[in-house]
């Protein structure tokens, strides 16, 4: 079975991979699609960043810390429906809209802002399901409790074709039980 970790959309109809995990809003009506788990996205930050003199600990407290930012630009799915939530739609869907939030750093790797944000570089916006493990390992916290449900989600997708063999089927109900659990 390959596993394919780039953030290119593969073609399930006639590339190699029987299964993808997509990140998006929508659906494809040619595919059989799961829902693993939807998008909500709260503020994290390295501990360090809510001890103290200066701690984050209120929404308006972003107006003065470094805010990092993933940028979407020139992925190959970032036009149309399949928007990533930044900080002033996050903060206005909040009804935070008067906060104005700094230009911050901007990266163009999930994984570094998320090492950025473990360092106590800043801020960032994550998905409450992917930043379990790093919370309960106390790399990160949450240093308030509000949070953005979006119109995104991690949908397992796969061919009907595909998804009529044994293989594929045991390896779609494991994730499946993987992400319910």
């Amino acid at each position: 079975m390959l596993v394919d970790t780039s953030l290119q959309l593969v073609d399930l109809e006639r590339g190699d991979a029987d299964v993808a995990i997509r990140f998006w809003s929508g659906s494809d009506p040619g595919l059989v699609s799961h829902r693993l788990f939807a998008e909500e996205l709260s503020a994290y930050c390295s501990p360090a960043l809510v001890r103290g003199e200066n701690a984050i600990t209120r929404l308006e407290d972003l107006e003065r810390v470094t805010l990092l930012h993933w940028d979407l630009a020139g992925l190959p799915w970032a036009g149309g429906t399949r928007r990533w939530v930044g900080w002033a739609p996050w903060l206005h869907r909040l009804g935070a809209g008067h906060i104005r939030p700094g230009e911050g750093l901007r990266f163009s790797d999930y994984n570094l802002a998320i090492q950025a944000a473990i360092a106590g570089q800043g801020v960032m916006l994550g998905s409450l399901p992917l930043f379990r493990d790093l919370v309960a390992a106390g790399l990160l916290v949450r240093p308030f409790a509000e949070s953005v449900p979006t119109d995104l989600g991690y949908d397992l997708v796969t061919t009907p074709r595909a998804a009529a063999r044994a293989e594929v089927a045991a390896f779609s109900d494991w994730i499946l039980a993987l992400a319910a659990g």
